[in-house]
């Protein structure tokens, strides 16, 4: 498959995760995107799962969200995350990322603009 048929068959096919604690999902990142709710300024990212196709990881949350900014995820990395719960007062979970190729900060959708100007 190419990468075009990739992003039209996650926007096509793609189920939000709505994890349960102790819930898990792992696969390769297909798709990134930014979107504006009415919770504020959001990503998501499209994991193409073995059994359950392409799932959508919504990452609203900042333990998430914040996760995925340190790891740098992109699009073609492995990824697994898993929803420990809620501890105290925000959602927590965990997130492993495998680098398929090397990315460079330029390349990620969380790199910084400002940062690349110095």
């Amino acid at each position: 498959m190419s990468m075009m048929d990739d992003i039209k068959n996650a926007e096509k096919s793609s189920s939000q995760w709505q994890p349960n604690p102790g819930d898990v999902i792992a696969g390769v990142v297909v798709g990134i995107r930014e979107f504006i709710s009415k919770f504020g300024k959001g990503m998501s990212a499209d994991i193409r799962c073995e059994d359950d196709g392409v799932v959508r990881a919504v990452l609203l949350k900042t333990v998430l969200k914040n996760e995925f900014e340190k790891q740098g995820v992109a699009i073609g990395d492995e990824v697994g995350i898993k929803y420990v719960g809620k501890v105290k007062s925000y959602h927590d979970y965990i997130v492993i990322t495998r680098k398929i190729r090397h990315i460079s900060d330029e390349e990620t959708p969380w790199s910084d603009d400002e940062e690349k100007d110095k």
